[in-house]
């Protein structure tokens, strides 16, 4: 042993040194205790608020429910059915709002929670802007063409769009999207022109007016210069349905047209060769 060792073994007498050790060893249990009433307090305190009836969901408001019928107000009201009575804390909040924005009349839906007891569900319905009229069904349709719900197939109060295809189109069909896009982009005032629109199998849109024009748009490319082309052609003649049968947009930079004369003169002759004069 060195002479180094010896002084410091020497500077700390035994005695002190297992009087330290003793404090430590103390310091350390109340620690320790402390910790675990910390951790007991908190499990306790979860409890609680896990187990208070006084935080349990007692009631379920709706709001936003003015655009929905009846039976998808039950449909709401039994999705949010889990809410009720269940605690504040462990509602099943995500599960309810998926529920709820699986049906397809529901654009978006959220769950909120507050005191005392009330869960709050803001409904954002589909706000229908067409109807599709197919083979076997019709439905009413949003901006996106996603389906809403079925309706009759003679709502005026709709613009109707006709699927010609031979396969039925499905919930957010690009070809009918691309119709209803191009809806959105002719003035309000022309919008209200437009009797029908016809979409056939492959995918051609064709606009059937009210005052008897018949405007061929083609397929999705370009629709929106497609669009601003036929409101100028109305913006300067009002009455072309008068001079024009059809109008052919199908290429906007190239547009072609069929007089109405032609298709007059083309008609009574071929009655003539139906039904001849003896």
């Amino acid at each position: 042993m060195t002479d180094a060792t010896r002084a410091r073994g020497r500077s700390v007498p035994r005695p002190i040194r297992h009087r330290v050790t003793r404090w430590v060893r103390i310091r350390r249990r109340r620690r320790m205790l402390l910790m675990g009433m910390g951790l007991f307090l908190v499990l306790e305190t979860a409890a609680a608020l896990l187990t208070s009836p006084r935080l349990q969901l007692k009631r379920v408001v709706l709001q936003g429910t003015a655009g929905l019928q009846p039976s998808e107000v039950a449909q709401v009201e039994q999705a949010a059915a889990p809410l009720r009575c269940s605690n504040l804390f462990l509602a099943p909040v995500g599960r309810v709002q998926q529920s709820i924005l699986a049906l397809p009349c529901m654009a978006h839906a959220e769950v909120q929670r507050a005191l005392p007891g009330v869960a709050r569900i803001l409904l954002t319905p589909r706000i229908p802007v067409a109807r599709l009229l197919q083979k076997n069904s019709a439905w009413e349709l949003d901006a996106h063409a996603n389906f809403i719900r079925p309706c009759a197939a003679d709502n005026s109060a709709l613009t109707m769009v006709q699927w010609v295809s031979g396969e039925e189109a499905y919930s957010g069909n690009p070809a009918v999207r691309s119709a209803l896009g191009l809806l959105q982009d002719l003035p309000v005032g022309l919008q209200s022109r437009i009797r029908k629109i016809i979409i056939d199998q492959n995918s051609n849109i064709c606009l059937n007016m009210y005052d008897g024009l018949v405007v061929k748009m083609g397929q999705e490319e370009q629709l929106q210069k497609k669009a601003a082309l036929l409101a100028r052609i109305y913006d300067k003649a009002p009455n072309v349905a008068r001079q024009l049968a059809l109008v052919d947009l199908s290429c906007p930079s190239m547009p072609a047209c069929i007089l109405r004369k032609t298709v007059t003169a083309a008609v009574a002759k071929t009655a003539a060769v139906l039904h001849p004069v003896d």
